[in-house]
């Protein structure tokens, strides 16, 4: 079959602030060495030209709005819809994938609609990503329905849509049954993600290999509840002493968890690396002896399969809200949502018992083999070349 040329929508490419865009990329990467040409329509900051490149992929870039309260990290932007059918027709798109559901995906949508062009709608997005940041008082059911109506509204306008879970499928198919919803896990990079000695890194950073690490990977903001860990650590350090948690990600919400770690006593127990490259990631999983995940809302959670690929037990929340509990069968533990006591209880239980810890270690590694992102990429590729109106 002839290789395709592929249109991505995905707004704050180059500042890859949240799963959605990792995941992009990553795809976008693996689909580049099948032979496919991809191209990324998105936002443009202040130094950014109309066209760049980010990671050898041409960028058509356009005016943009930051988000309130996200620091200029992420942008929407909002393109010209004549603008975009000229780029299509330049670049021969064969099919447009939207990534989350901003201004410019229904722009982009609507226009390759107009020129026949196969469109497909990536859902990433859940409710709780933007309630939650929003005044407490207008929070609640009715705004969580209209904010799914509203990606309802938009994925009605595609040939197909992808979600990273059944958990998400779900939740989209209690607004509109109808929808033609297929599930392609956001899968882990096994040749990366694997288990490898993290000595540079704990060289670089100074850390004792005396202590046990908790590890969180993620936004720093508040659908990920990482207070709850933070406020777990009284609980853990009156048992054991020489534990330390290790916080990796960017947020609006960092100010305010260091001074809860230091208004907690536990500041010299807990350390927030900022971002990290791939290969410092990497070695902050095999420093660390568990991963945690306290989040509220998780559409798959790619952090966990990454934690499991190196070979680490898990901890994550109980929430109704998030797929990434379906992760846990046998390799680690689920605790009770924003319930630092249970939190601690669970940590402990693990640290304390060697042979559940090997047992758990174990069984996350194993499972993590069912991820295998080129699965993930296969599966992709089938549902390019299947959707209408592709020769």
């Amino acid at each position: 079959m002839k290789k395709l040329n592929i249109a991505i929508v995905c707004d704050p490419i180059s500042h890859l602030t949240s799963g959605s865009m990792v995941s992009t990329i990553r795809f976008a990467e693996h689909l580049k060495e099948h032979g496919h040409k991809i191209v990324f329509i998105a936002a443009k900051d202040a130094d950014k030209k109309s066209i760049s490149h980010f990671k050898l992929f041409k960028i058509y870039r356009f005016r943009s709005l930051a988000l309130p309260g996200s620091k200029g990290q992420y942008l929407l932007s909002l393109p010209n819809k004549k603008k975009i059918k000229e780029i299509l027709l330049k670049e021969k798109i064969d099919v447009l994938h939207a990534i989350d559901p901003t201004p410019a995906s229904i722009i982009c949508i609507n226009a390759a609609n107009s020129l026949g062009i196969p469109t497909i709608a990536h859902s990433h997005t859940q409710p709780e990503n933007i309630c939650l940041q929003l005044p407490k008082i207008i929070q609640g059911k009715k705004l969580k329905d209209i904010v799914y109506k509203y990606m309802v509204w938009i994925y009605r306008k595609v040939d197909r849509v992808l979600c990273p879970s059944e958990f998400a499928k779900r939740m989209l198919e209690k607004y509109d049954k109808t929808l033609k919803i297929i599930v392609v896990s956001n899968g882990v990079n096994l040749s990366k993600f694997k288990k490898i000695n993290p000595n540079p890194f704990i060289k670089k950073y100074n850390l004792s290999k005396k202590d046990k690490r908790i590890l969180y990977v993620g936004r720093l903001h508040v659908e990920k509840s990482v207070h709850t860990l933070i406020e777990a650590m009284p609980f853990i350090l009156k048992k054991s002493k020489n534990t330390h948690l290790d916080i990796v990600g960017v947020g609006h919400l960092r100010e305010e968890l260091e001074n809860l770690a230091e208004k907690l006593n536990v500041k010299n127990n807990v350390t927030f690396y900022g971002r990290l490259t791939e290969k410092e990631l990497l070695m902050a999983y095999n420093t660390a002896d568990i991963f945690i995940l306290p989040s509220i809302a998780e559409l798959e959670g790619m952090v966990v399969l990454e934690a499991m690929a190196t070979g680490k037990p898990i901890i994550i929340s109980d929430s109704k809200s998030s797929a990434s509990s379906d992760f846990v069968k046998g390799n680690g533990f689920l605790f009770k949502l924003q319930n630092p006591r249970d939190l601690a209880k669970k940590v402990l239980r693990l640290l304390k018992n060697e042979a559940l810890y090997k047992k758990m270690a174990a069984k996350s590694y194993e499972y993590a083999k069912a991820y295998d992102i080129n699965k993930s990429v296969d599966k992709l590729e089938k549902i390019y070349y299947s959707t209408k109106k592709i020769n």
